[in-house]
């Protein structure tokens, strides 16, 4: 996991959490209320408030200049990170096995676990490149029986 985790709170404009997620690098982050995690946010769910009118707006590659749109929508609506981050949020506790959470992931479709620490307040978040990772530095015998069969492939 990576111990050093943004959070935002849910009280946050849209803007001001954009520019937090795009200077720490990540494309998403923990939401904490009271020292713990209430939710997740998005760069997707932040970029779905921004207008049409802003253009194509795109999830990935560099960040898009949109966090002002952000802010005005904030402003002029007082929508902010609450209103648009997912809850309830699956977390996991650091002594978590690393395959548990790697279903956790996939059987949710999500990218990211917030890790939390017995009171349940945040001490890290595991990210699928955390996982492709850790699988990497398995020594390769080890990582080789983690094999999954493949489809037989029939000739046209």
């Amino acid at each position: 996991m990576t111990r050093e985790v943004l959070t935002v709170s849910p009280d946050s404009g849209l803007g001001v959490a954009a520019r937090a997620l795009e200077a720490a690098g990540v494309s998403g982050a923990p939401v904490v209320e009271g020292g713990k995690v209430v939710g997740i946010v998005t760069l997707q769910d932040l970029l779905s408030r921004a207008p049409a009118t802003a253009g194509e707006i795109q999830t990935t590659g560099p960040f898009h200049r949109v966090e002002h749109l952000l802010t005005e929508i904030s402003t002029r609506t007082g929508v902010a990170v609450g209103d648009v981050m997912t809850a309830p949020v699956t977390i996991v506790r650091a002594d978590t096995p690393l395959a548990r959470a790697a279903r956790l992931m996939t059987g949710a479709g999500i990218n990211r676990l917030p890790v939390v620490d017995e009171q349940e307040r945040p001490c890290g978040i595991l990210t699928r490149d955390d996982i492709v990772a850790a699988v990497g530095k398995l020594p390769t015998d080890a990582a080789e029986q983690y094999t999954y069969p493949l489809p037989r492939m029939t000739p046209d």
